[in-house]
């Protein structure tokens, strides 16, 4: 079992946690110019990852926010999306 902090959780040990068995989807953030927020990380990011180590197999459904880590969650399209979700099991994709 993996425990302890964000920070412990390595791309090798996110390798080894259980696909969830419920119905999921991903909200992934970036900044939009192919570059990201972050210079140390490869490709579009939201500053603490890349969209690309956002995808998990047996996702229902992706959607990307063009909006740093730290404020995916309050993202206008965030919310949208979500309330799609859970009325219909896939994101609404309307333009951001």
């Amino acid at each position: 079992m993996i425990s302890g902090t964000g920070r412990d959780l390595t791309p090798n040990r996110a390798k080894k946690l259980p696909i969830p068995n419920i119905e999921f989807a991903i909200i992934a953030g970036r900044r939009g110019d192919g570059d990201g927020f972050n210079p140390l990380l490869e490709g579009d990011d939201d500053g603490v990852g890349t969209v690309h180590e956002t995808i998990l197999n047996g996702a229902k459904d992706f959607q990307i926010a063009n909006a740093p880590h730290g404020l995916v969650d309050n993202h206008k399209l965030t919310f949208k999306v979500v309330v799609s979700f859970l009325e219909t099991g896939r994101f609404n994709h309307a333009p951001q």
